[in-house]
């Protein structure tokens, strides 16, 4: 099956799902673990083994669930691009993932800090607070979980610039089809370079307009290579084979690195 053919990828849809289901369990993680950042965390004592467990679950779940989740936009953003044109799709795009971002922006997160202010006495001046938040533009900061729309809206527009102004071509890129094992590993050994790399600017915990850039070299490049693997039809070239074979480098190399890290 090409990827000009129009037919359901049911495996795409339970892969968004699975990543969705661990974005809800990666904040629980954050909020009884307090290791990370988020509206409310659970302030308790946690022993060695407790403190083992939430990190190496949540940076684990880090180094791959959002990243997925690009990947799967990047993969269907170049038909996306190709049926609509730029107006139409930069048009929809903005609605789909704009207005949904601004109403965060503007009601849902102003609501939770007023509920929290209530529960936890916090005693501020939520009128003063909110009219400083529009008036300061200081809500672009405040997209909380729906930095993910704010980023894919960014990434989604560079992508249609660089379609119409010829930098990338619309006919699929000629080459092989075949996802080889040098390929993976040259990706991964790229992605660790550009993380590490990246982190020396801005290290883990910093923050801008509440995006963690130091993650973002796996969002830039999983969402290339979602565009990449729709051009050159390379997601049939992934058999079962090649997943096991990964799974069990991941299993021996992989887990007991993150306790060594942890």
């Amino acid at each position: 099956m090409g990827p000009s053919q129009k037919s359901r990828l049911f495996f795409i849809d339970n892969l968004r799902w699975l990543m969705i289901v661990f974005v809800v369990l990666m904040h629980v993680n954050v909020t009884y673990s307090m290791i990370g950042g988020w509206y409310y965390i659970e302030e308790t004592e946690l022993d060695i083994f407790q403190t083992l467990y939430f990190g190496i679950y949540g940076s684990f779940t880090q180094a791959y669930f959002m990243g997925l989740l690009f990947f799967i936009s990047g993969y269907f953003v170049t038909s996306s691009y190709d049926r609509k044109g730029f107006g139409r799709f930069t048009r929809e795009r903005s609605i789909r993932l704009g207005i949904p971002t601004l109403i965060y922006m503007l009601l849902i997160h102003p609501l939770n800090i007023f509920i929290l202010d209530h529960y936890q006495h916090w005693d501020m001046n939520f009128a003063s607070w909110y009219l400083d938040l529009i008036r300061k533009f200081r809500f672009i900061e405040a997209s909380g979980p729906l930095w993910f729309a704010l980023a894919l809206l960014i990434f989604s527009i560079l992508y249609a610039i660089l379609r119409k102004s010829g930098i990338v071509r619309k006919r699929p890129e000629a080459g092989n089809s075949v996802l080889r094992h040098r390929q993976i590993l040259g990706t991964a050994l790229f992605l660790s370079a550009f993380t590490f790399a990246t982190r020396i600017i801005f290290p883990i915990g910093s923050s801008i307009l509440n995006m963690q850039l130091c993650f973002f070299p796996q969002y830039i490049l999983l969402f290339i290579l979602g565009i990449v693997f729709f051009r050159r039809d390379l997601l049939p070239s992934l058999s079962y084979r090649t997943g096991i074979i990964w799974f069990r480098y991941t299993l021996i190399f992989g887990i007991p690195f993150w306790f060594l890290i942890m």
